[in-house]
């Protein structure tokens, strides 16, 4: 009789921890644009340099399969690609990822008053990060400076 007694607490203790687990709630990774600028400008082309901080709030890794991108200068579209390199981010971690955009001048070239006057051009930077589950949006706008 006690046997059977503690043979159901213990079943009853490993579903009640079963199920608590199994309520844990999925957080969506957090995506931000941690640093923006331009770091080479020629007469064919310009490249801008965004870092890209992904956190993981769950308590298991993100498997990360790229990025899709696009890149807007003051609301003119300059820009679009893909970051192909898979990377993982441990639980309750994050990693920066480096994405080089490369702009033709002749899109660019109506900015050229705004970096005059004031050092800097306003960007909006969006895109989809891909996991082999699903994939994450982001958006994020700020000031493109120009590097000395």
């Amino acid at each position: 009789m006690m046997r059977r007694f503690f043979l159901y607490a213990l079943l009853s203790l490993f579903l009640a921890n079963l199920w608590g687990c199994s309520n844990a709630p999925i957080q969506k990774p957090k995506i931000s644009v941690r640093h923006a600028e331009i770091s080479r400008i020629s007469f064919k082309e310009s490249t801008a340099m965004f870092t890209i901080r992904v956190d993981n709030p769950n308590s298991f890794p993100i498997y990360l399969n790229g990025v899709d991108y696009g890149m807007s200068l003051n609301g003119n579209l300059v820009a679009e690609g893909s970051y192909n390199s898979k990377t993982t981010i441990p639980a309750h971690k994050s990693k920066r990822l480096e994405m080089p955009i490369k702009i033709r001048l002749t899109e660019i070239f109506g900015l050229v008053p705004s970096f005059i006057r004031q050092g800097q051009v306003r960007y909006t930077l969006e895109g989809t990060v891909k996991t082999p589950i699903l994939n994450l949006p982001f958006h994020q706008v700020g000031g493109l400076g120009v590097k000395e």
